[in-house]
């Protein structure tokens, strides 16, 4: 401003130009994708190859990405049967049954059933059926943490935000930032 107009820097213009250069090394670009990219088009593909890169089948099996497929999974079965798997406990084998077919549809339209071949078994959609999507307090409260924590991150402009999506699994205690 000073340059275009001739003038020294205000005394405020000043202590922001230093305040700019004594934070320059903490400065970082977060751009994530918007959730309606995320549900159209998934980049499950580089998730899961990242997180499959131990030999461990009981690590493959509760990575938080194969969660997030089940999850996704659900939700393509509540968009065409109206209701979630295992909410009724009517039938949990058939609900199972049609949440491990979603499943292998959703993966498989990722372009990513390679990476997840061997590691989805019955057990995840007999999991998401059985559960009927009930929500646990115990793992709300740790989302529900995380999520306040980062809404402070954001509004006090401190530190740098989770980019792109969190998972958490309350089965195996662990956690994931995955880029979908």
């Amino acid at each position: 401003l000073a340059e275009a107009t001739g003038a020294p820097p205000t005394a405020d213009e000043a202590a922001a130009l230093a305040l700019v250069c004594k934070h320059v090394r903490d400065v970082k670009l977060v751009s994530t994708r918007s959730l309606a990219d995320e549900l159209a088009a998934p980049n499950l593909g580089e998730a899961a190859t990242a997180l499959f890169e131990t030999d461990d089948a009981r690590e493959k099996a509760q990575a938080p990405v194969v969660w997030y497929a089940a999850l996704r999974a659900a939700d393509r079965f509540f968009v065409k049967r109206g209701a979630w798997p295992g909410a009724d406990g009517a039938d949990l084998a058939a609900d199972a049954a049609a949440v491990a077919d979603e499943l292998r549809a959703f993966v498989t339209e990722a372009d990513c059933a390679d990476a997840f071949d061997g590691v989805l078994s019955e057990a995840h959609a007999k999991e998401i059926a059985r559960f009927g999507a009930a929500e646990l307090h115990a793992i709300a409260a740790v989302v529900g943490g995380v999520a306040s924590q980062e809404a402070v991150k954001v509004l006090a402009k401190q530190y740098t935000p989770i980019d792109h999506t969190y998972l958490f699994n309350g089965i195996a205690a662990t956690a994931a930032i995955i880029d979908v």
